[in-house]
């Protein structure tokens, strides 16, 4: 599954974090030129965005009609996400994936993590660069666990305090993703008609760990 994805500090600070691409490097690399143009006005100003928060994409691309993939790096962590433009109200929930690499005893412990977030539709120019502190955190708990495998929230009860102490952090990295994706989804003039949503409160926890995944490199 790793194979498969691989293609693909504390109180939350707000900081002048490392950049991982410019909007030279951003215009130059490969995406779906059917869903946007390279000479678009429109993917000029999306691109101009994620520079200004220092987002690094790797992919943009187009399932279907009206979904859209999207990979890419925040603070060396990589993120990926599936968006339904037709659906999107339907659900009150994004599901992102979350790759991480970490050394231990001088080998690589690749992780990722797949997460269910209470949906916020909060668009936001002047987003700052932001450190990924509590998500993080959370990757230093799995580590701590020592496991090795493929991992749901069913199988095993340290799901259930892996978010222990770090919930509030955690939780203000997920409002910060989901306000730059959206926002930068809307600079492609997907979501032209909606500036905000409220959903539902589905009464769930605000983010719910769905499946875990480690393996050695």
């Amino acid at each position: 599954m790793l194979g498969k994805i691989a293609n693909i500090n504390p109180d939350g600070k707000y900081t002048k974090a490392k950049r991982y691409g410019n909007y030279e490097n951003f215009l130059q690399k490969s995406f779906d030129s059917n869903f946007f143009p390279r000479d678009s006005i429109v993917f000029s100003s999306a691109a101009v965005f994620l520079s200004k928060i220092g987002w690094y994409l790797n992919e943009v691309k187009n399932h279907s009609k009206d979904k859209i993939h999207l990979n890419f790096i925040i603070d060396e962590i990589e993120f990926s996400a599936d968006i339904d433009l037709v659906g999107f109200t339907v659900s009150s929930r994004q599901l992102l994936g979350m790759i991480k690499k970490s050394a231990s005893s001088q080998k690589v412990i690749k992780t990722f993590v797949k997460v269910s977030v209470r949906k916020l539709f909060y668009l936001e120019d002047e987003i700052m660069i932001r450190e990924m502190s509590g998500i993080k955190k959370l990757f230093e708990k799995i580590d701590q666990l020592k496991m090795e495998g493929n991992f749901d929230k069913y199988d095993s009860f340290a799901f259930n305090n892996l978010l222990d102490g770090i919930q509030s952090e955690v939780e203000e990295d997920f409002i910060f993703i989901l306000s730059g994706l959206y926002t930068f989804i809307e600079k492609l003039k997907k979501y032209e008609s909606m500036k905000s949503y409220k959903f539902i409160d589905d009464k769930k926890s605000a983010v719910i760990i769905e499946n875990i995944v480690t393996a050695y490199e």
